[in-house]
């Protein structure tokens, strides 16, 4: 899985955030219209892994300016930047922590919700 690559990518370097965002919001893109047609849950475990990298944006500071423009930057279809650009902004509404337990568990929910949302 690339979840932990991508966290150690954001954490490591801010400026490789936008670079994964761009990634993740096309990788997204494939998977959803992969699951589309297989119905295989590719498409929300996809979603899942673009909400915690954008979750772990804010809480380690990233400006909300940075995410969206990452999002516009993203070679995929209208549809899918607007779900991306969605998310930047629920996650920019949530609190951004100061201790790294709490910004975990935050990154942790955000993304559980983003799954549980796209498999109803």
């Amino acid at each position: 899985m690339r979840l932990p690559l991508l966290f150690a990518a954001t954490i490591a370097v801010a400026g490789c955030q936008t670079e994964s965002l761009e990634q993740q919001v096309a990788s997204f893109q494939r998977n959803r219209l992969s699951a589309t047609v297989q119905s295989d849950g590719t498409a929300c475990g996809s979603r899942s892994e673009l909400a915690a990298l954008v979750m772990e944006g804010r809480q380690t500071g990233r400006p909300l300016s940075d995410a969206m423009a990452g999002v516009e930057r993203a070679d995929v279809d209208d549809i899918y930047k607007r779900d991306a650009q969605r998310m930047v902004l629920l996650a920019y509404g949530e609190p951004r922590y100061s201790t790294r337990d709490f910004q975990q568990r935050s990154v942790v929910e955000f993304a559980n919700e983003a799954y549980r949302t796209c498999a109803l």
